[in-house]
């Protein structure tokens, strides 16, 4: 498991690499690009020359440069990119020197769940697969719950950027939401391209089959009739074939992608589940999910974000009571216990965050047993707010509710970003959280609750 102790050696017991620097080769601004040359990459020449907008042949413009090193390391495969320049009488010979990260990591892989605690397991991950910036990662985890998982990230095929994902899963676990076990199998593809330099468009289509495995408690309040009997969670018998396709429009002009310092991530959705492709449910949802980024310097960030949904039809006939929106946990508003009896729900739901970022130790190029990571930390502090009902009518009456907290992301090889957290809601109630996978606003949009 990936433990507190584990992480800080990893940070600090590690020989650390000076930030790469255009410095040197600003002497040749305006030169004659005679040469590209490229060392120290596995990683298919094909692969890095597309990222390049330097040309052979063009005079080099140090702007562009940057531009084309920080397209590199946004591919997240070199622990370290070193650049340097050779004059000759006909103009100037680039040398990129890559360190690239470990192609594949076996770990230990955890999942820590509101409603269920921590499950782990066997896992690996390759970021660099066949060495063409393929991710491809698998795991098996359990405890307080079973999963296992297949995940392919392909993102530039071919053309402007063609992308394929695929995700798949299986899921065994006691639904403390909606108070009965449940069993999940997933299948989601998503597709797409740029749509010039900042925006792109997706396609997706998304399987799921949600099985009611039976109530857990009989005594409990949750989804209870006033005779006694319990309102069915999903649309059929004991169980539910939910398809759905998606069509989303995103505009990005993050600098980095994997913590941003500057920059925006807004994306509009529309999805369509059930009815002309089938199943007992039939709905909508409109999705937008707004995230700004405001620099204060290098290592200081403040991020803005806002997610909301909303659907059509109505709980229990076109839309069944396991796919309504909860509002608390660790990926909507921390400082509620999503898993309690007093929820808020609904088939809409809104989430804002404002959230402060210190980055200690900045993303640092590391070498460790002659293999190249790259690892940073970040200190957080913030406060979420959010609703959710059923009724646009009541949208602004309902009750709100709002967390504050701070908090230590880690960012770790080839495994993302892990966070421990303390967060309070507006009560005073304290709820601790340790070791969450993926920063709040990207998991908060992905979660099945």
């Amino acid at each position: 498991m990936k433990i507190f102790g584990l992480v800080l050696v990893l940070l600090f017991g590690m020989k650390v690499f000076a930030n790469e620097s255009l410095t040197f080769v600003k002497i040749y601004e305006g030169e004659t690009v005679q040469s590209i040359i490229f060392k120290g990459n596995k990683t298919k020449k094909e692969i890095i020359e597309r990222e390049l907008e330097t040309k052979i042949g063009k005079p080099l413009e140090i702007k562009t440069l940057e531009a084309d090193i920080k397209r590199l390391e946004n591919l997240d495969i070199f622990s370290k990119i070193v650049l340097g320049g050779v004059q000759n009488e006909n103009g100037v010979e680039l040398v990129f020197d890559f360190k690239e990260v470990l192609w594949a990591l076996p770990y230990v892989s955890y999942q820590i769940s509101d409603e269920n605690g921590l499950a782990l397991g066997p896992a690996v991950r390759s970021v660099n697969f066949l060495h063409r910036d393929i991710t491809l990662n698998a795991f098996f985890l359990f405890g307080g719950f079973t999963s296992y998982a297949m995940e392919f990230n392909w993102p530039w095929i071919f053309g402007n950027h063609v992308s394929a994902y695929f995700y798949a899963r299986h899921i065994i676990r006691e639904n403390l939401i909606d108070n009965y076990n449940e069993v999940l199998d997933e299948f989601f593809l998503k597709s797409g391209s740029y749509l010039g330099k900042n925006y792109r468009v997706f396609g997706e289509f998304e399987f799921l089959h949600i099985k009611n495995d039976g109530i857990l408690d009989s005594s409990s309040t949750i989804h209870k009739q006033n005779d006694g009997t319990f309102e069915k969670v999903t649309l059929g018998k004991n169980a539910d074939n939910l398809p759905t396709f998606g069509i989303s429009f995103v505009y990005d002009t993050r600098d980095v992608f994997n913590n941003p310092n500057s920059g925006s991530w807004n994306e509009l959705k529309i999805s369509k589940t059930g009815g002309f492709s089938g199943g007992k449910a039939n709905f909508l949802t409109f999705g937008l999910d707004l995230e700004k980024y405001f620099p204060i310097t290098k290592k200081q960030t403040i991020q803005i974000a806002m997610l909301s949904n909303l659907r059509n039809g109505k709980m229990g006939k076109n839309i069944p009571y396991n796919l309504d929106y909860h509002i608390g946990g660790v990926n909507s508003v921390r400082g509620y216990d999503i898993s309690s009896e007093n929820q808020l729900s609904g088939k809409n739901q809104f989430i804002g965050t404002f959230e402060y970022r210190y980055n200690f130790v900045p993303q640092q190029n590391i070498s460790l047993f002659g293999l190249n990571y790259r690892l940073g930390a970040s200190i957080t502090a913030f406060t979420d707010f959010g609703t959710a009902s059923n009724s646009l009518k009541n949208y602004g009456k309902e009750s709100w509710r709002q967390g504050f907290g701070f908090g230590l992301n880690f960012l770790l090889p080839s495994v993302d970003v892990s966070r421990i957290e303390l967060a309070w809601n507006k009560n005073g109630d304290f709820n601790p959280t340790i070791l969450i996978s993926f920063y709040k606003t990207f998991a908060q949009k992905s979660r099945i609750r």
